[in-house]
């Protein structure tokens, strides 16, 4: 990890980008989606190798159904 005064490219990368959505999505039962993904990249010469590793809390009274992922 490097400052960011730095001119070299960092060796490691980590990101996260939250978010939030609630709603009733078409039915009658209101429904809360927090998506929290933690990335770690790490930066080659040759190229670069990264991993997601994903949280996902879904609150609601109803049902819920994947559709799509």
């Amino acid at each position: 990890i490097t400052s960011w005064g730095e001119s070299s490219p960092p060796t490691w990368q980590i990101s996260s980008n939250p978010s939030y959505s609630r709603g009733d999505y078409g039915t009658k039962v209101t429904t809360s989606v927090f998506y929290l993904p933690l990335a770690v990249k790490r930066l080659f010469s040759f190229g670069e190798l990264s991993v997601t590793v994903p949280f996902v809390s879904i609150t609601t009274d109803g049902s819920v159904t994947f559709v799509g992922g």
